[in-house]
Order: structure tokens, then C-alpha cells, then sequence
């Protein structure tokens, strides 16, 4: 996944004020900040600007961001042997990371036990 350029962060913080109507903040925003060019001259020709990146506004992203990083620290307190590896201080990055990697080294020892039965 490539990462948000700051002229779609710009968008989403727009379009996270104007789904709460905070009209004010979301003109001066508009004014004040130069990577919104595209969507004033939009605005200006009656159009609107798509304030969501991959169908996702700001708040659907964060509400995203903190179930995974509950779900990983819900994880890491319920199976903490399994979870040893996993930091509560790392990046949510950093920590799914990690869990793939125990997911695919189990997946692989589960592998090497299923082939040693079969042949023995």
C-alpha cells in the first residue's frame, strides 16, 4: 500500500470537517492551505472534490487504526507465549509484521509435523 500524500490527508481532514459541519473551519482550511487548490477550483464550478481515499473518510480510517491495534493488544495479552515477540511500544506496522511472521513460521512447522506423519 502506497502511503497518503499529504494533499489526501489535507482532503480527508476537509471532509472530516465538513461531515461535522464545522463550515467555517472547513472555508478557512480551504483558503489557508495550498494543497486544497484543486478542491476550491472545483468548489468555484459548482463541482465537489472526493474527500475520501479509497472510499474511506478520516474517521473510518482512525475507527480502522484503533480496532486493529486494540485487536492486536487483546491478542498479545490473551496468548502471550504465542505473542512474546510483539511490543506493545511498536508501530501498529511493526507489530502486524510480526504476527505474520509467527503466523508463517506455525504454518510451517504445522507443514513439516503433517509431512513427517504421513511418512513415517
Amino acid at each position: 500500500m502506497a502511503s497518503l500524500l499529504p494533499s489526501e490527508v489535507a482532503r480527508l481532514v476537509l471532509g472530516f470537517l465538513e461531515e461535522n459541519k464545522c463550515q467555517k473551519a472547513s472555508e478557512c482550511l480551504l483558503k489557508e492551505l495550498p494543497m486544497l487548490e484543486e478542491c476550491a477550483q472545483l468548489r468555484r464550478r459548482g463541482r465537489k472534490a472526493n474527500l475520501r481515499i479509497g472510499n474511506k473518510s478520516l474517521e473510518d480510517m482512525l475507527a480502522d487504526y484503533t480496532d486493529t491495534k486494540d485487536h492486536v493488544a487483546d491478542c498479545s495479552k490473551n496468548y502471550p507465549a504465542s505473542f512474546s515477540k510483539v511490543s506493545s511500544t511498536d508501530s501498529l506496522y511493526e507489530q502486524v509484521k510480526k504476527i505474520t511472521s509467527i503466523v508463517i513460521e506455525a504454518k510451517d512447522l504445522v507443514n513439516q509435523v503433517s509431512y513427517t506423519v504421513i511418512h513415517l
